[in-house]
Order: C-alpha cells, then structure tokens, then sequence
C-alpha cells in the first residue's frame, strides 16, 4: 500500500491520521516498517507498506488515550508479543496478566478490523488466563446461555490457530454492549457479542 493508500483507508475505519503520524508509528514501532525502493537519482523513492497497516493502526489508537489510556511504549509492547505468539519469557523475565492482557487486547482489535468488525464507543477490558476460562464460560452458560455459539471451540487450542493464550471480555461505558472472545496464538473466536454472534465475526 502507498502512505497514501494507508491513510485513506485509517479514515474508513475512523482513524484517520496525517503522513506525519504514519511516520511517528513506523518510527514507534507500531506498525511493519514499509519496503523502501528507490525510483532513481533525482526521482525520488517509493514507500510500499503491507496491508495489514491501516489495522495496526487501527489498535493502536484504540488502545491509546482515546480509549483504553495506554501509553505507546506499552501499545508497541502488547503488539510485538501478540504478533510473536505468546512467548512465556521476554528478556528471561516471566509475563504478567497485565502485559498478557494487553496482548491480548491489541490481537482481539487487531483482528476484528480485519474483519471489518469495529467497536463503536468506549470500553471496558478485562483479561483472563487460561486456568480462568472453563470458569468464565459456565458462568455464562448460567447467566446468559443463548449467547455461546452452537459450534465447537476449544478452550485449549485450535487446529488452526495454535494454543489458547487467554480470554478477553470488552464491555462498553453506558450500555453494557459486551464482546467475549477466547485468543489463540494467532486468531481470535467471538463467543459472544451482545447475547449474538455478529456474522462478521464468526
């Protein structure tokens, strides 16, 4: 994608930023450095960006001060260990739930927009490790038991997207809209949004 092509899309999915701000999140390490070719001496160079951008974008602004407060630093931590799958160790020290969590977070936004699934208005985020799981779920099934698909879905893994890494509950300031969905290494299943599954997220 062109910077260009990159920002006209931010702005569909209402975030739209500047040709500097792409810059600042290359330089911040929010988003995949862009594959840079030179057109020639006194042409000028091309930037080429992947197409996932605008969508990494996307998380990051979410989970910045607009939303969720987070710092950048903390918003270029959660999206590098989301994208290198969950390691148990970072620099030989063990992760906590908020780092897990944040993680998590960045890989449920991420992920949806890809989908074109947004959440409009601002959210709650809540994080639960894998020993919460089975817990969270049979209280749902208590609670509010039409809104867990009828399908299968793992609570340990998954045959496409690796092991289960944790659980996100997103509930939204006002309305008590809510999107629960289980994070594997590499994917994300909605179980529930709003007492019905979106057909954009199954």
């Amino acid at each position: 994608m062109t910077p260009h092509e990159v920002i006209a899309k931010c702005a569909e999915l209402g975030t739209p930023i500047t040709q500097s701000t792409l810059a600042n999140y290359k330089k911040w390490v929010l988003i995949f450095p862009p594959k840079v070719q030179s057109l020639g001496r006194k042409v000028g160079k091309v930037s080429d960006y992947r197409d996932s951008t605008p969508y990494e974008i996307y998380a990051a602004q979410r989970l910045s001060s607009r939303d969720f407060g987070f710092s950048l630093d903390y918003i270029s931590f959660f999206r590098f260990q989301w994208l290198s799958g969950g390691e148990e160790l970072i620099g030989g020290q063990p992760l906590d739930l908020f780092v897990e969590g944040g993680a998590l977070l960045w890989g449920l936004l991420y992920t949806s927009a890809l989908k074109n699934f947004a959440f409009p208005g601002q959210y709650l985020a809540f994080f639960y490790p894998l020993e919460r799981l089975q817990q969270v779920i049979d209280y749902v099934r208590q609670v509010e038991p039409a809104s867990l698909p009828q399908g299968e879905y793992s609570l340990t893994g998954d045959a496409d997207w690796g092991k289960a890494r944790g659980m996100v509950l997103l509930r939204r300031r006002g309305d008590g809209h809510h999107v629960l969905a289980v994070m594997y290494e590499t994917g994300v299943r909605v179980l529930t949004c709003l007492g019905q599954l979106p057909e954009a997220a199954k």
